[in-house]
């Protein structure tokens, strides 16, 4: 008895071939635009989730009216990160930021990458899953922290950079930097792509060398 059903569904499929050809199609656009969907809305309500504190952390904008036009910007002056940490005793913690570019020497190996200078408190705020080293050697300047991405380029191992010494340019300068720590790349829905990091103090000290900066 099931095999005769089975085969006058076929037979029946069959002749209505068109008629299933399409809503087989349109099911399928459903299904596709259903799992966009969600992954869409899964991508935007995890933004920035990997941070423990990500709800008490604020982001200091500026604005700036011209000729009746009022511009505003993601950022401020450097000199603010300083003065909010002082005269604002709400605030716990506070770190500066500075996207600049780096070139990694190591040997004869010589690759450009992303470099961020930040303040001693950027990973109290801010949560990195470590896998190698500690995040107090911020504090020291001549420390750097890396991605597993980047660690492995420099090192084949995120476990065998902890302690390494590599070279970096800062402008038109060399200085070397010992690995502090190994931390886990970030997902992409971030507001910002941490992948390497070096304390604020080395900015400070070089930014003469960057004529960009006011």
């Amino acid at each position: 008895m099931l095999k005769n059903y089975l085969l006058i569904t076929i037979r029946g499929l069959y002749k209505n071939r068109l008629f299933v050809l399409i809503n087989v199609f349109g099911m399928g656009i459903a299904i596709a635009c259903c799992l966009v969907g969600y992954f869409a809305n899964e991508y935007n309500n995890t933004y920035d989730a990997i941070h423990t504190n990500g709800a008490s952390i604020y982001r200091v904008t500026s604005q700036r009216e011209f000729e009746g036009t009022l511009t505003r910007y993601g950022l401020a002056p450097m000199p603010v990160g300083n003065i909010v940490s002082r005269t604002m005793p709400d605030v716990s913690h506070s770190t500066r930021m500075y996207y600049s570019n780096a070139n990694f020497k190591l040997e004869d190996d010589v690759f450009g990458a992303n470099l961020r200078y930040v303040d001693p408190d950027f990973f109290s705020m801010f949560s990195f899953d470590f896998v190698a080293g500690s995040p107090a050697g911020l504090k020291d300047p001549t420390s750097v922290y890396l991605s597993v991405e980047v660690a492995e380029r420099l090192f084949h191992s995120a476990g065998d950079a902890l302690g390494k010494t590599v070279s970096m340019v800062y402008g038109g300068s060399l200085k070397e930097l010992k690995v502090a720590g190994v931390f886990q790349d970030p997902p992409m829905n971030s507001s910002f792509y941490f992948k390497n990091g070096s304390s604020y103090v080395n900015f400070d000290n070089h930014k003469d060398e960057f004529p960009y900066v006011a």
